[in-house]
């Protein structure tokens, strides 16, 4: 076979191949993805979900200002948006629905004792806390610190329960055993009896311990 003839054998499976490309594209119908595969991981810088009618429902998007996923409702409006550029990440949402403005943060509110409201509430109970601290589980403790009692002076404290200063990363507990621990920024204090350090207070009354005085720097 001779240098012309290798040429248009080539030239001819090219044209074939083209041919095929044009013809598929014509006749068969779009792509969809298959329910009989598992993938273990998808890397791309956008993703769109859409309904039956080509509509699109979910959107994740990755931007140089932050990441954001949106979710649209039957009537095609923005019913839900997470905004990475608001949501701090210590800042944990563990049940709701999220406020359908745009860049809107979501409240917290704490944890109030309704028969006593000077009686720090027993849910979430400080047992719970003490666990994940140990555990190092950041996620598990933030979580439980956005449902505690906001500390301030005068709170008592039923045995198994603390409060927080969310501003300043301050838990004060009484442990089940009886013993009072001050929990700043890390750094924990257990005391079987009073604790006083010049801006917080924390005594022992019968089976309850009383935040008497509180004046953080």
């Amino acid at each position: 076979m001779n240098y012309k003839q290798k040429l248009g054998y080539t030239i001819l499976g090219a044209g074939v191949m083209a041919i095929g490309v044009i013809m598929g594209q014509l006749i068969i119908s779009d792509i969809e993805a298959q329910n009989n595969g598992v993938f273990n991981k998808i890397t791309c810088r956008e993703l769109v979900v859409v309904d039956k009618n080509g509509d699109e429902v979910i959107i994740l998007e990755s931007q140089e200002s932050g990441n954001i996923v949106k979710v649209y409702d039957k009537t095609k409006e923005r019913s839900i948006t997470l905004d990475g550029i608001q949501f701090s990440k210590q800042r944990r949402i563990a049940s709701g629905i999220i406020p359908p403005e745009p860049r809107q943060e979501v409240p917290f509110k704490s944890k109030r004792n309704e028969m006593n409201p000077d009686r720090v509430a027993k849910n979430p109970s400080f047992s719970d806390y003490m666990q994940a601290f140990e555990d190092h589980n950041v996620d598990l403790m933030n979580e439980l610190k956005q449902r505690s009692t906001e500390l301030r002076e005068g709170l008592e404290f039923p045995r198994d329960t603390f409060a927080v200063d969310r501003k300043r990363d301050i838990v004060v507990g009484h442990g089940a055993d009886g013993n009072g621990f001050v929990i700043n920024r890390g750094q924990m204090i257990m005391v079987g009896r009073n604790i006083r350090l010049g801006w917080l207070a924390y005594e022992k009354r019968s089976d309850l311990r009383v935040l008497t005085h509180y004046d953080p720097k």
